[in-house]
């Protein structure tokens, strides 16, 4: 007999026990990654309760490569060990499963032992003389609970059942119909109880977002994030009325025109009336493009809890350039915002979020406390710093001492420690040295031109820019994932004419980069890491600090990846983790084209697509690799090449600025960091919202292919016409949108702008092209009337009255809210084929072509020219909305919805705000990209962070 449990990891299979009864525990045990997240309960609800399939993916109930017992099934069954002697006092196991005393685990033992004080017998002995004196029902979540059973020291006998013989029984008595559950591993003897459990954490990371950014940039942003989301408010005081107060420069600047509507909270406006339907709220925010109001209210983050995130690193961040042009004082007059006092304000109102969420979710300021609050079931809030200085460090002078001398590095250590250790005490966690500016850390990435006279307000130097397109001796091209070919000339191209002009005639030679470099050469900023900077990385990971390499230049990057793998010195010598937490590859920007070429698969006219110093190269991905490091793919994607570059790629790239674009990226990055010393590292999100970035774009209606949007309007009208028709193209070819529950209520025109996507001719006077984005309008109306409780009663007790049921509910739609376009009303009337044609003073054309559509055998030909030009726009709309609700094989995702009438749907809004992004994790499932991996990016960063606090307590400075 013997002393043990034999196979109670269940790794050997079955060996060691045996099928009592029933059909139960056939096919057991599995294997740890063949559990699915849907079939996965805690306390009796799924894992994700918004519906959908994106995350059917593994779900880890044991730990990695090993096997364990998972039943889920409906057939009764009996599962026994073989007989052991119990010589140790401890029988620990780990048991997780359905809420029902039908499902159990039972320590039995001889009628016998059940006499012994303390150990009475719960049953009927068994076949084999057996009785159950310990039985452990499960608690209702199929995560497993460690339990331990005291077989000793039970009353005043002390040894209790040691010495005894005994058998471990799983058993499956349920007469119910549904499913019952059981979840069974690491049954083991003993001496003493085992420490907790820390299974693999399941749920998905975003590595970089700001959702305390209203308190940043001088009060730039607009909205809150608490209260009801119907009271987010409106941004009239912070914008101006239709954002076109010059008291408000950059809400002028960037959203002139556009209704202060955020959300129903209308009355009291200051200026100016209400549009009709203004009441209803949600029409020009948010949105997928908008860029000064913010995106993070409070139940939007929710649903992304309730669709599996599990961490966000939520960073403190600000501008001051763009915190004086948004209150019109520079920092250091009358008090204006600093990098410096934005900070506790932040923290606190993070602080302040949790505390008013704490139900679902909390703060961690270490990895345990992180992994403990997603054990769980929370999501984990970690705070994070960027800001363009730390602690107001933007000079290198300011490490000198005041005569001017520069100070040793202990002495640069011993200013810099009490505030990198305030921060941490703070709770920062993740950092970026650097951001949109040079400082005294050393030199950013450059991208954008901004940064450039941000640097200089702030330092007064000029930014060294210098050839990011060749190796040094410049002329030989660097490899393609290196090169970079976006120009960010120091001078305005308006401007450098005249400079050029004066250089010449002084003969003074300009220095590079000062003017536009020709087309692929782009620049790159000559700035490496700063002797302070290089301290400041040093004393930021003997902090434990995770290091956010975003926003250095290459030439930072490379200091920070060999002091990463130097910096410990003892015989361990563990690289310290970089990570890049909001970025993209650059090998898949679009590479250069010139004025004079036609268009060609993979380059653009366009120099915001090019590679730029800000996107990270095979080699900075290296730096991930080889200290085993995590990635944040950033979520606003404009346009990427084919990846791989080959026939058939893991998602077809025919969509750009949607989630065909953010696939070929994220598949290219997972696969660089797939291999290395430290295996397989995680891919998360980098979202990097509220900070003046889009979101990705619908890959439906007449926003759809937004990424081109930038390139049709380079160079001449061929190359126009061009890319026109190829964003066309890519519209028409979308298939397999995100099905929600409901059907859609919200056909006003806010989410059908015209984007000339629909550019073609129109014969009709006073149009300039087909109005496309109106027929995109007219169908969203058709099916809202559709759904109509009037059309569905009235056909509930007559069919044949439906096409008067529907023209009714649409006529009262139309009479409700008057900025209807009379175009719209007339083709939705020609649908419905009882509707009369009365609307006043339109062409009966779009009447006509209304009634058309589905009328397959009509010979267009014998209409006149607009009939034919626009029934087969229309009937093409009719099939990409066919395509978009497809159903098939498509579980549907529970809508999103904002007050009486706003609601969300990514495939014609996208990623409009935080809640969105479940549905475009549903959109990627789509479009056949693979989410397994991502869904362990939480456990991914909570491990590089892990390992930066061992290693880091090891660092000596």
């Amino acid at each position: 007999m013997p002393d043990a449990i034999k196979n109670g990891d269940f790794e050997k299979g079955l060996s060691g026990w045996h099928v009592v009864s029933g059909q139960a525990f056939t096919g057991q045990p599995v294997s740890w990654d063949s559990i699915r997240a849907n079939d996965v309960e805690i306390d009796g609800h799924p894992r994700v309760p918004l519906g959908g399939d994106y995350w059917h993916v593994p779900y880890p109930l044991a730990e990695e490569n090993t096997k364990l017992v998972r039943v889920s099934t409906k057939f009764k069954g009996t599962l026994d060990s073989d007989v052991f002697r119990i010589e140790l006092p401890y029988l620990a196991f780990r048991l997780g499963g359905s809420k029902t005393k039908e499902v159990a685990l039972e320590l039995r033992v001889p009628v016998a032992s059940a006499r012994i004080p303390g150990f009475p017998a719960l049953d009927s002995p068994d076949a084999d003389g057996f009785v159950a004196v310990r039985i452990q029902n499960p608690s209702g979540s199929d995560i497993p609970t460690q339990f331990s059973w005291n077989l000793a020291d039970q009353r005043s006998h002390k040894k209790g059942l040691l010495k005894s013989k005994a058998k471990v029984r799983l058993r499956i008595s349920g007469t119910t119909k549904r499913k019952l559950r059981l979840v069974v591993d690491k049954i083991q003897l003993l001496p003493k109880p085992p420490p907790p459990p820390h299974l693999p954490l399941w749920g998905w990371a975003d590595l970089h977002c700001h959702p305390m950014a209203q308190a940043g940039f001088g009060g730039l942003l607009a909205g809150h994030m608490h209260g009801p989301v119907e009271d987010l408010g409106s941004c009239l005081h912070d914008h101006g009325w239709n954002h076109s107060n010059p008291l408000h420069p950059m809400g002028l600047a960037l959203q002139t025109g556009a209704r202060n509507d955020g959300s129903l909270a209308v009355p009291g406006w200051a200026v100016g009336e209400p549009q009709p339907g203004d009441q209803l709220g949600f029409q020009d925010w948010p949105r997928f493009d908008d860029l000064i109001h913010i995106k993070t209210h409070q139940d939007w983050i929710r649903r992304a809890y309730d669709g599996g995130q599990r961490l966000m690193v939520a960073l403190v961040v600000h501008n001051e350039l763009l915190a004086s042009l948004a209150s019109q004082f520079p920092p250091w007059f009358l008090g204006g915002q600093s990098d410096r006092d934005t900070v506790e304000p932040q923290v606190q109102m993070l602080k302040e979020f949790v505390e008013h969420n704490k139900d679902w979710c909390g703060l961690a300021k270490t990895p345990a406390e992180a992994r403990a609050l997603i054990e769980q079931n929370k999501m984990s809030f970690v705070l994070g710093l960027e800001t363009d200085s730390v602690n107001g460090w933007v000079k290198e002078s300011d490490f000198n001492h005041d005569d001017g001398k520069p100070r040793t590095p202990k002495e640069i250590r011993d200013l810099i420690y009490p505030y990198f250790k305030y921060l941490r005490d703070l709770g920062i966690v993740q950092i970026n040295l650097v951001h949109l500016s040079d400082n005294a850390f050393g030199g950013m990435a450059l991208y954008e031109p901004m940064s450039l006279y941000n640097t200089f307000q702030r330092t007064g130097n000029i930014v060294a820019p210098e050839d990011g397109y060749h190796e040094a001796d410049g002329i030989t091209p660097r490899p393609a994932d290196e090169q970079i070919s976006k120009p960010v000339p120091v001078l305005p191209e308006a401007l450098q004419g005249v400079v050029e002009g004066a250089a010449q005639l002084f003969g003074i030679q300009l220095p590079q980069g000062w003017t536009t470099p020709n087309p692929p050469v782009g620049n790159r900023n000559a700035r490496p890491m700063s002797d302070a900077g290089k301290m400041a990385l040093r004393v930021a990971m003997q902090l434990g600090m995770v290091i956010d390499m975003d926003h250095m230049s290459e030439k930072c990057t490379v200091d920070a990846f060999n002091i990463a793998m130097s910096v410990d010195e003892t015989p361990r010598h563990q690289p310290y983790p970089l990570i890049v937490a909001h970025n993209g590859a650059r090998y898949l920007s679009p590479r250069p084209l010139d004025d004079t070429s036609a268009p060609i698969p993979g380059y653009r006219r366009s120099p915001e697509a090019w590679p730029s110093e800000g996107a990270k190269s095979n080699t900075q991905l290296g730096y991930i690799v080889n200290t085993g490091g995590i990635f944040g793919h950033g979520t606003s994607v404009a346009e990427e090449r084919d990846y791989p570059e080959v026939n058939d790629p893991p998602v077809t790239n025919d969509c750009p600025g949607t989630t065909k674009s953010f696939a070929q990226g994220y598949q290219y990055v997972t696969d660089k960091l797939s291999k290395g010393p430290f295996g397989p590292l995680g891919v998360a999100l980098g979202t990097d919202l509220n900070v003046l970035l889009a979101g990705l774009g619908p890959r439906f209606g007449p926003q759809s292919a937004s990424g081109l949007a930038g390139e049709i309007g380079a160079i001449n009208a061929k190359w126009q016409d061009d890319i026109r028709k190829e964003r066309l193209d890519c519209a028409e070819a979308q298939d397999k949108g995100v099905h929600y529950s409901t059907p859609l209520r919200d056909w006003r025109a806010h989410r059908f702008p015209d984007s000339g996507l629909y550019y073609e001719k129109s014969l009709v006077p006073g149009e300039d092209h087909l109005m496309g984005h109106l027929m995109w309008q007219a169908m969203a109306l058709l099916e809202v009337v559709s759904n109509d409780p009037q059309v569905l009663e009235a056909v509930s007790h007559n069919p044949q009255m439906k096409d008067a049921a529907m023209a009714l509910a649409f006529t009262n739609a139309y009479l409700q809210d008057l900025r209807l376009d009379l175009r719209v009303f007339n083709m939705v009337a020609g649908m419905i084929k009882s509707a009369p044609q009365t609307a006043p003073n339109i062409s009966p054309d779009y009447y006509h072509a209304g009634q058309l559509m589905d009328d397959e055998a009509v010979e267009l030909r014998l209409e006149n020219d607009n009939v034919q030009a626009f029934v087969p726009v229309l009937r093409k709309i009719r099939d990409q909305w066919k395509a978009m609700t497809d159903k098939d094989n498509n579980p549907p995702l529970i809508r999103y919805t904002a007050g009486p009438v706003r609601d969300f749907d990514f495939n014609l809004d996208g990623l409009a705000h935080y809640g969105m992004l479940p549905d475009m994790l549903q959109d990627l499932k789509n479009v056949h990209l693979s989410l397994d991996g991502f869904f362990r990016s939480a456990e991914a960063y909570i491990r590089v962070w892990e390992r930066c606090a061992k290693v880091g307590a090891r660092i000596q400075l």
